[in-house]
């Protein structure tokens, strides 16, 4: 996946990104980012939020319109994982950035290239883009990204940094 030239994104990877100071990993990792409307119109309904703004001014992001008919595969996601799921699969080889369970259940079925913030932070340190994962999971975590610890903990095993406690 390393090297990926197109990536469709839904919001939660943008948000998440943002809350760690990590948005730039995006343009660092894929040549361009497609976003669905819709998950622009999900990004922008946050009144006062500094994400549309801050996603905006990034020079491989490229907003696009939704599609009007949806494979049935992602029936039952919300609006903007269905879009980005969609947008990927009409674009072979895209990468989508998503984090929900059902989401990436739909996405390995599909057998859609898949990366979420975890892996994304993971990336942005192998890149050196930041100095220390565990710092940039922490600070995630206290955000309302849910995951499981021991997760979060298998990665940073593998990056080679001290785990987060339990």
């Amino acid at each position: 996946m390393e090297g990926a030239a197109l990536a469709v994104t839904d919001t939660g990877p943008l948000i998440a990104l943002h809350a760690v100071d990590l948005l730039s990993v995006l343009c660092s990792r894929f040549a361009e980012v497609l976003v669905p409307l819709t998950v622009w119109g999900e990004l922008s309904a946050l009144l006062g939020a500094p994400e549309p703004a801050a996603v905006g001014r990034l020079p491989c992001v490229r907003i696009v319109p939704d599609l009007d008919s949806l494979p049935p595969a992602v029936a039952g996601l919300d609006p903007g994982e269905q879009q980005a799921l969609a947008i990927a699969l009409a674009h072979p080889g895209a990468v989508v950035l998503v984090d929900d369970g059902d989401a990436r259940r739909v996405a390995r079925a599909e057998r859609l290239p898949l990366l979420g913030t975890i892996g994304l932070i993971a990336g942005a340190k192998d890149a050196g883009l930041c100095s220390s994962a565990r710092e940039k999971y922490a600070l995630l975590l206290t955000t309302r990204f849910r995951i499981d610890v021991g997760i979060v903990n298998d990665v940073l095993r593998d990056l080679g940094e001290v785990e987060l406690s339990e």
